[in-house]
């Protein structure tokens, strides 16, 4: 980890990398209903409480379409796949595509979930959604592996494009699921709401989850003004 801002309590970050790297080879976890195959460069959804609370304030009716993005394993998007009429999922990593196509099989929903490789909105230009799910990097900073690259992002950088090319790939009444966390608060790097609202985004607070070092919240977005 380079480039941190030192005021930042990095000790959960490292704990968390740590436990990542006690697996060399793929392993298998349980979470949900859902079992899940992670390679050791892909980040793992039961490793933090920041994927479960993501998860459990995402809604989708029935038929609706779905955009994962920040996908990793897939843990969003095949959660929701079943009930979602078709899920697109999309990682810049290509263990984490490689990851989330084979968890789609072995969860039988490889019918309904397809698996991109590329930045962001990339892969999916010119194409809208119903839902869009995202469990950005949430700590600013310089990661120096792949595995990082989940957890850390120079000045949120990530986060702040997702909000402002998000208009583009909603449907006239859909919305965004988007976490994000108070740890690098009095930094000054990133204000949910205030960026939302540069982009024509109405950001609401579903939930917070207070954490001894860190609080995460969970933010619905839609277009302020749908028409």
């Amino acid at each position: 980890m380079t480039s941190t801002p030192t005021s930042m309590d990095l000790n959960p970050a490292r704990r968390l990398i740590d436990r990542h790297l006690e697996h060399s080879e793929p392993y298998a976890i349980d979470i949900d209903w859902l079992r899940l195959t992670v390679l050791p460069e892909v980040f793992c959804p039961a490793f933090t409480k920041t994927s479960a609370f993501l998860a459990e304030h995402v809604r989708v009716e029935p038929g609706e379409s779905v955009l994962d993005v920040f996908s990793g394993s897939g843990y969003q998007g095949l959660r929701v796949a079943r009930r979602a009429g078709q899920v697109t999922c999309v990682d810049w990593s290509e263990a984490a595509t490689a990851c989330c196509t084979a968890n789609a099989a072995v969860n039988q929903v490889a019918d309904r979930v397809t698996a991109l490789t590329g930045d962001l909105f990339a892969p999916v230009d010119g194409r809208r959604f119903d839902v869009v799910i995202a469990n950005p990097p949430l700590l600013p900073g310089d990661p120096a592996t792949r595995l990082e690259s989940a957890i850390f992002d120079p000045d949120l950088i990530h986060s702040k494009r997702f909000l402002e090319e998000l208009p583009e790939h909603l449907t006239r009444r859909g919305r965004a699921y988007l976490i994000a966390t108070d740890a690098h608060r009095g930094l000054g790097i990133f204000d949910v709401e205030k960026h939302a609202l540069e982009a024509g985004l109405l950001a609401t607070v579903l939930a917070t989850l207070p954490l001894p070092y860190e609080t995460y919240t969970v933010y619905k977005v839609s277009v302020e003004n749908p028409g």
